[in-house]
């Protein structure tokens, strides 16, 4: 069987490793990145169909971004009309198409938006015929759903589902606890290249790096040690400037958290392993952030945990004030079946058969 991968990000090729080494027997996988068929962003259409004439792939993995009708920005704009015209030639030629649905906690994860879920579905589902054809939901013949929260966005429309888990659920790395140390998950939000890329903007830097190395004093002269884990695409020099003098690590994410007291965070995604490893988590945000829609996603994630964020930009915020919250349990084993690992996921062998039994 041959499938053939898209995509416009080489982080997203991570994503896919633990599904390629699964299915690698079977299937035969190769890739294109889709910068090959634009041109001084022209879309080089009679190009794309001479090439998936040659591939002839029986399936195409689809790992653009699905468009989000929030962001209107003139770069953004500009991708999301480059995905649109892909997908649409990629429909005419009846290739069948794969994505993998990843979801993450917003508002209606937490009350009082929670009892409204049915209707934000519905709403979902119907404001998609009204929506401009660019932003529309990229609906795949077939889609990879992993955990359970990712029923939501595909339940009316036909896809057919696969079961499997987040690339992020991972077994737990080894390594001596640290007393004490407490991880902070960098964003890289003065320069993350998405930003860049659609032309979004967080945070004021210099604002920024006042109020985080203040915060992290703070912090330490409770008695704690602040580590950084750095994003993986931070190619920052200037980090002590941001952070103060600390140390900074790069790549090593899940083994820093598993073995440290707790974790400090905006919205990272890279508390999946914060819940794996049932760390305490601790939210906090910015006047700036606060005004974005970063602002109600760290709102939403403290309020799934039961906490509500530290707002660092308060300058009365004295150390007494900052209180590491113990999280339950049962918060931790939802957090895991809704995001991490689908309850119809029962283990890779069993994947890789509903796989192919069902594409084949």
């Amino acid at each position: 069987m041959k499938l053939l991968v898209m995509y416009n990000s080489k982080s997203s090729l991570d994503r896919i490793q633990s599904i390629k080494k699964i299915l690698s027997k079977k299937v035969n996988f190769s890739y294109f990145d889709i910068k090959h068929f634009y041109k001084k962003n022209n879309f080089q259409e009679n190009k794309f169909i001479k090439f998936l004439e040659k591939k002839k792939p029986n399936l195409i993995l689809d790992l653009l971004p699905i468009p989000n009708n929030a962001l209107n920005s003139e770069k953004y704009l500009e991708l999301i009309n480059k995905l649109y015209k892909l997908r649409k030639t990629i429909k005419k030629s009846n290739i069948k198409t794969l994505k993998i649905s990843y979801s993450w906690i917003n508002r209606f994860d937490i009350s009082p938006f929670k009892f409204f879920l049915l209707f934000r579905n519905l709403f979902f589902y119907f404001k998609n015929f009204y929506l401009k054809n660019i932003y529309r939901f990229n609906i795949t013949d077939y889609t990879i759903l992993t955990g359970n929260k990712c029923e939501n966005n595909e339940k009316y429309f036909n896809s057919k589902k696969i079961y499997f888990k987040h690339y992020d659920y991972l077994a737990k790395p080894n390594a001596k606890y640290v007393k004490n140390r407490i991880i902070y998950i960098d964003q890289y939000l003065e320069a993350h290249p998405d930003f860049v890329r659609y032309g979004l903007k967080f945070i004021t830097k210099k604002k920024f790096s006042s109020e985080i190395k203040s915060f992290f004093d703070k912090l330490e002269a409770k008695g704690y040690k602040v580590v950084v884990a750095l994003h993986p695409k931070n190619t920052s020099k200037d980090l002590k400037n941001i952070y103060g003098n600390r140390i900074f690590i790069k790549n090593k994410t899940f083994e820093l958290i598993n073995n440290s007291y707790a974790v400090i965070t905006h919205c990272s995604t890279a508390i999946h392993f914060a819940v794996q490893s049932n760390k305490p988590i601790l939210f906090i945000l910015t006047d700036e952030l606060e005004k974005t829609f970063l602002g109600d996603r760290i709102f939403s994630q403290a309020k799934f945990f039961k906490h509500l964020p530290i707002n660092i930009s308060n300058r009365e915020l004295k150390s007494s004030d900052i209180i590491i919250p113990k999280i339950k349990k049962k918060i931790y084993e939802n957090y895991t079946r809704r995001f991490l690992r689908h309850d119809l996921y029962v283990n890779d062998t069993k994947f890789k058969q509903e796989f192919l039994k069902l594409i084949l």
